[in-house]
């Protein structure tokens, strides 16, 4: 499946107002956002912060916010040991469409031709196509703003902030040399026989193995090792979001 974060392929950098684009004469339908997606697994949006040199965990994590086509909006919730956890809360269509557009206005700030950037940057999809943008860039300052639903008046939501639950669970595993380490036993199957990726060897765990693994992350709290086959092994449990399907749709931040 499609890196979600592959490098920038050429966009014609663009001003952030109506105004400006206007001026600029960059009205053209490439200017134009997609049509926002309306599917429940259908990814809209999303906004991700990278450092400038992203450690696995790091590589790991969810996304700052992301935006489905029902609505849907899921951003990161507090770790529960190995695992990482998020929160789902659906938006109006007003929000959505306005959230969007945003999203879409914004990443066409991008440059066609990045500079090699050693600082953090902002990286912004649109429907399936990933923009990266140094975040130095002043205007983003106030973008990042906008992107922070806890900012958002309460009457753009509709029901309550609910846990997260994913059908499925990326596990990655990676050595762990620290031999004086108090450990745990990961009794789920060999996390280390998966697909390598830049971010660790990643197994994916659905149904009860998946139920369990929460349970066994949740309980041994943060900073446990874990072993297996007396391998010591550092795990993150990752939830796959809706359009996230394998190992392969997680690959987002080489």
């Amino acid at each position: 499946m499609r890196d979600h974060l592959a490098p920038v392929a050429g966009a014609t950098a663009l001003l952030l107002t109506a105004a400006a684009l206007t001026a600029c004469g960059s009205t053209g339908e490439d200017d134009a956002a997609p049509a926002r997606p309306t599917g429940r697994s259908e990814l809209a949006a999303a906004v991700r912060t990278i450092p400038g040199t992203p450690s696995p965990p790091v590589r790991t994590a969810l996304p700052d916010l992301a935006l489905y086509g029902d609505r849907s909006v899921i951003v990161p919730g507090r770790p529960a040991g190995s695992l990482l956890t998020a929160t789902v809360r659906r938006v109006t269509d007003a929000k959505a469409d306005a959230f969007y557009a945003d999203v879409h206005a914004t990443a066409r700030t991008a440059p066609t031709e990045p500079d090699a950037v050693d600082g953090p940057l902002l990286a912004l999809t649109v429907v399936d196509r990933t923009y990266q943008l140094p975040m130095s860039k002043d205007e983003l300052s106030a973008f990042r703003e906008r992107a922070d639903p806890s900012r958002w008046p309460a009457n753009v939501f509709l029901g309550p902030t609910r846990p997260y639950r994913a059908s499925r669970l990326a596990v990655f595993a990676r050595p762990w040399p620290d031999a004086s380490t108090a450990t745990r036993s990961w009794p789920l199957g060999n996390p280390s026989a998966g697909t390598e990726t830049p971010e660790g060897t990643c197994t994916i765990l659905t149904g009860a193995r998946l139920t369990r693994a929460e349970r066994l992350a949740t309980e041994a709290g943060p900073g446990v090792v874990w072993t297996y086959a007396g391998t010591r092994l550092q795990l993150t449990l990752r939830p796959l979001l809706p359009h996230e399907r394998g190992c392969g749709d997680l690959e987002a931040m080489g």
